[in-house]
């Protein structure tokens, strides 16, 4: 049977647009595993655990066939290839003790994303950005049962960090945050399908900025309530901060009510609302040692260690990755364990410069872009490991892309 050369081309096309599909798919999946699930590891869920894993070398492998069948990359993106290049660098020259190994596969995955195609970027944003939405309406139900006492099969499980006053409720492969120490509500804080509360908080809050010019109401809602269910410190200021952004970009005059918002914001830690389940969520608002009570990012012994750390000439070029003060385990997750102590100010910049200048860049400047760049910047401050993995290059190539494309479609509806 003979086949004709226009059979064959659209054979191909039809396999490519399947294999196109696949790619984006794993890439969606593997960004969740990026944000931290809740339980890939063997000591939970076994299958999981390999599930997870295989997205992580499947994305790697599949996105560089994709990327060698294409057989051409825009000139742009070898500029943004810089970025994981630069990240895995620091590691090769500047880590504490020498570097072992254990960046090649973030490098593999991040280089391989940002060499897609651009439509590919904006389909695995959109990807991503549903499974949350979707986890969440299940991770919300799973809520309302336990809360309501309606044993649709829990389990109780360990913390990942082996906490003896937390656990986690878990259905499936969602998880509920316990908080032993406290009896209200917000001792079960939401995870959905992440490890921690303020995991999906971020998620939420970030979400909400990127899609709230262009998203449907109920999605919005959805990620407000579930971003209100984690407690989460990052999820309201983030929110509160992008409100208060748009609303004083579009009318200067309105800084007045946003300033007015701000003081009662901040004077609500110190007001008794008689309930232990209102007092202990406005508790992590409070102002305490110049900064929020909900800020624990840090633990006491790394703190003092960097204080005496930022006094030295260290500050500038760091002491490399994997650098521990002086009877200090646990570094915690903050921007100053991530950057400042491994790689300095100056490695700091290099950083941040490159990811300013590929994000604005790539929004072309557009009012929402920038301001959607901006807080995401700020999230950094409590998870600075976004732009060390794949979650950043999700946001700000893949989520920057789809608003370009939302823009461009307002702008075309306006003049249409």
């Amino acid at each position: 049977m003979r086949v004709s050369a226009r059979g064959i081309r659209m054979q191909n096309i039809k396999v490519k647009g399947i294999f196109a599909e696949l790619v984006i798919w794993i890439f969606a999946i593997y960004t969740c595993r990026g944000a931290w699930l809740a339980f890939d590891r063997m000591r939970y869920l076994p299958w999981f655990a390999y599930f997870s894993l295989a997205s992580a070398a499947l994305s790697a492998l599949l996105g560089a066939l994709y990327v060698i069948s294409k057989r051409q990359v825009e000139r742009e993106y070898l500029y943004y290839f810089l970025l994981p290049i630069t990240f895995y660098f620091f590691h090769l020259i500047h880590t504490y003790g020498g570097y072992t190994g254990g960046v090649e596969r973030t490098l593999a995955t991040t280089g391989v994303f940002v060499l897609l195609p651009k439509n590919m970027k904006k389909e695995i944003f959109k990807r991503f950005y549903w499974i949350v939405q979707i986890t969440n309406i299940i991770s919300i139900i799973i809520w309302i049962c336990y809360m309501t006492h309606i044993n649709i099969g829990f389990h109780i499980e360990p913390y990942y960090t082996d906490s003896k006053y937390a656990n986690y409720i878990r259905w499936f492969i969602f998880a509920i945050y316990r908080n032993s120490i406290h009896s209200s509500f917000m001792a079960y804080r939401l995870c959905s399908i992440f490890n921690e509360p303020g995991v999906l908080g971020t998620l939420c809050g970030l979400l909400f900025i990127c899609t709230a010019k262009y998203s449907k109401k109920w999605e919005k809602v959805l990620l407000i309530i579930a971003g209100t269910l984690t407690y989460s410190l990052a999820f309201f200021l983030l929110v509160f901060l992008y409100i208060a952004i748009d609303v004083c970009s579009k009318k200067p005059r309105n800084i007045i009510f946003v300033v007015l918002f701000a003081a009662i914001f901040l004077a609500i830690p110190h007001i008794d609302f008689h309930n232990e389940y209102y007092n202990l969520i406005a508790s992590r608002f409070a102002i305490v040692d110049g900064k929020f009570a909900g800020d624990n990012r840090t633990n006491d012994a790394f703190n003092y260690g960097y204080e005496l750390f930022i006094k030295t000439s260290d500050i500038w070029f760091g002491k490399g990755y994997g650098y521990f003060f002086p009877g200090v385990f646990d570094n915690g997750s903050s921007y100053k364990s991530h950057f400042i102590l491994p790689i300095g100010i100056f490695g700091f910049l290099i950083f941040m410069f490159q990811w300013i200048f590929a994000g604005l860049h790539i929004g072309k400047k557009h009012r929402n872009t920038v301001i959607f760049l901006f807080l995401f910047l700020i999230s950094l401050y409590q998870r600075p490991s976004a732009i060390e993995g794949i979650l950043g290059y999700i946001f700000v190539f893949g989520g920057i892309e789809w608003m370009n494309e939302q823009e461009e479609s307002v702008i075309h509806r306006g003049t249409a």
